[in-house]
């Protein structure tokens, strides 16, 4: 899933925010359910005069997972 929300700031600036959601690496593309480029559509949606980002990624772990 890709979201884009813009969420107004009462005490920081306006922000706005890309969520992707579901997604995986197919075909050396980070694509969701429908085969769609997600970092073409992260492109087309950041602000004005941006072209540098960070971003962090999370996973569900199993309980048996171990650290190597």
């Amino acid at each position: 899933m890709f979201q884009v929300k813009i969420a107004e700031g009462k005490y920081t600036p306006k922000k706005k925010n890309i969520v992707v959601k579901d997604a995986f690496i197919y075909d050396g593309k980070l694509s969701d359910d429908d085969g769609t480029d997600i970092l073409a559509e992260i492109a087309q949606n950041l602000p004005e005069g941006v072209d540098r980002f960070s971003f962090k990624l999370s996973f569900e772990l199993p309980e048996e997972f171990e650290e190597d």
